[in-house]
């Protein structure tokens, strides 16, 4: 009888184990997925915008940031977005056995990466003007 509790406390143990720090934690990776979209969207709004502002204003060699140009600049945003905001990405991540540390540490980091694509959207509307 002693065995039969044992074992049942073993049971129980390892399945609080597992479902403590195996599972997906769903709200953060919806989390993940909201601020995915948004910093995807953003990114295409950009390139958008940064490609038409280069076409109206001639500007392909204009510096955008330190020594990179707007035209290098836009190439460098195109094949990051193509690479890490891709739909394919998007839909992969209910499949991917993400745990919460790496869903935060992505969260963190789209969320770095909103607010510097922030900043290429305020140079593009401060050039606008």
């Amino acid at each position: 009888m002693e065995i039969l509790i044992g074992l049942v406390a073993l049971i129980v143990a390892i399945l609080t184990f597992k479902f403590s720090f195996f599972r997906k934690p769903k709200d953060e990776l919806e989390h993940l997925k909201i601020q995915f979209k948004a910093t995807q969207n953003l990114s295409n709004k950009i390139q958008n915008e940064l490609t038409i502002y280069i076409s109206k204003n001639n500007a392909s060699n204009e510096i955008i940031f330190g020594d990179i140009t707007c035209s290098r600049y836009l190439s460098k945003m195109k094949e990051s977005s193509e690479k890490n905001l891709s739909d394919k990405l998007f839909d992969n991540f209910d499949e991917l056995k993400l745990t919460k540390p790496t869903i935060l540490s992505m969260t963190k980091s789209l969320e770095e990466q909103f607010n510097a694509l922030l900043q290429v959207q305020t140079f593009i509307e401060l050039k606008k003007d």
